[in-house]
């Protein structure tokens, strides 16, 4: 009959396999992201052109994946900050 030692020992080990094992299957897993950044003058935001540049640009983005991650409106820029998932 094997000892209570020799038992919790393969025990142990186990657990730890197991949960090493379980640790290297979600890190291989962890999603990869792209980023993009587009700017804009702000000095030129008003204008009928600059908008429709914008909302192209936008449109164009997102049928290839890309999502609206912030916008930063100040300055002398405005800044559009985008990312995808890479895969």
């Amino acid at each position: 009959m094997p000892k209570p030692r020799i038992i919790i020992t393969i025990a142990i080990c186990l657990v730890g396999l197991w949960t090493a094992f379980t640790y290297a299957q979600v890190r291989s897993e962890r999603i990869r992201w792209e980023y993009k950044v587009f700017t804009t003058r702000a000095d030129s935001f008003p204008s009928v052109p600059a908008v429709n540049e914008q909302n192209m640009f936008l449109n164009a983005a997102g049928g290839d994946g890309w999502e609206l991650v912030a916008v930063e409106n100040g300055g002398v820029l405005h800044v559009f900050y985008l990312k995808r998932r890479l895969p």
